[in-house]
C-alpha cells in the first residue's frame, strides 16, 4: 500500500553467502541418569549400597528391614511396626543419621532440621518403588549430598 505523496522507496536484502561459511556443530549428548550415578559412586567403594536386586531378593516389608544387616546401622523396633535408625557417629556411640530422600534432605543429623525419621519414610515409601539405597559412615558422605557431612552419617534413598 502506498501512502499519497510519499516518494517511492526501494529495499533489498543482501545475500552473505560469500561472507559466512557453512557452519557445522557436532556434539555428542549422552544423558548422565541417575543409574549411572549411583554406579558411578558404587565404583568408588565409598559406603554401602542396597541395589534393586537385594530389594527383589530380600522382599523386605517395609524400608528400613533393609538396613537390618547393613554393618554400622543399627534398627531397633519400637511401638507397632515403627523402626528406629541409628549409626555409629564420630563422636557418640549411636546417632541418628542425616536422611535423604531423591537427593532432598528429610532429616539433617547435627541440626535437627526437617522433621522426618525412617519411619516417616517407611510410610512414604513403599520397598517396591526404590531404586537404590546408600548408606555413608560419619566423615565418608559424598559431596552430591552436601548438607549431609555431619559427624553422623547419611541415608539416602532414590526412587524410580
Amino acid at each position: 500500500n502506498a501512502i499519497e505523496g510519499a516518494p517511492r522507496v526501494d529495499i533489498g536484502l543482501r545475500s552473505f553467502r560469500s561472507v559466512l561459511d557453512t557452519v557445522k556443530v557436532l556434539a555428542n549428548y549422552q544423558r548422565y541418569s541417575l543409574r549411572q550415578e549411583l554406579a558411578q559412586r558404587q565404583r568408588m567403594g565409598i559406603g554401602r549400597f542396597i541395589t534393586e536386586k537385594d530389594i527383589e531378593r530380600r522382599q523386605p516389608i517395609v524400608l528400613s528391614d533393609l538396613l537390618w544387616t547393613t554393618p554400622g546401622v543399627f534398627v531397633s523396633r519400637g511401638m507397632g511396626i515403627q523402626q528406629n535408625v541409628s549409626m555409629r557417629g564420630l563422636f557418640t556411640d549411636r546417632c541418628q543419621p542425616s536422611l535423604f530422600l531423591n537427593g532432598f534432605a528429610m532429616f539433617l543429623a547435627d541440626f535437627g532440621s526437617a522433621p522426618f525419621s525412617f519411619t516417616d519414610l517407611d510410610a512414604m515409601v513403599r520397598p517396591d518403588d526404590v531404586l537404590a539405597i546408600e548408606v555413608y559412615a560419619a566423615g565418608q558422605v559424598p559431596p552430591s549430598l552436601g548438607v549431609g557431612m555431619t559427624g553422623c552419617g547419611a541415608i539416602a534413598v532414590w526412587t524410580r
